[in-house]
């Protein structure tokens, strides 16, 4: 099969009214108003998120129940005798 018929079909040239694009053309292309109500709709989100997270941690106690034994947690003897057993 031969190809060469492709090149003998005329291709169209642009017409005078169509816009060529250039590169100093795209660095004018700017987001618009899409844009702008995209970028709002983050801001408005990432408010809300900060002020629900506020809340939830004002929310949350200074201290848990069975948070008395701070000796243990630093690495001290757990009971005051210090042999390692369990005083009863």
């Amino acid at each position: 099969m031969s190809w060469s018929w492709l090149l003998a079909v005329d291709t169209p040239s642009p017409s005078p009214s169509a816009r060529v694009f250039t590169e100093d053309d795209a660095s004018r292309i700017l987001p618009g108003t899409l844009g702008l109500v995209f970028f709002l709709f983050l801001l408005v989100a990432m408010i809300l998120l900060m002020r629900s997270m506020s809340t939830q941690l004002k929310r949350v106690p200074d201290h848990f129940p069975g948070e008395g034994d701070d000796e243990a947690e630093l690495g001290g003897p757990a009971n005051p005798s210090g042999s390692g057993a369990a005083a009863t």
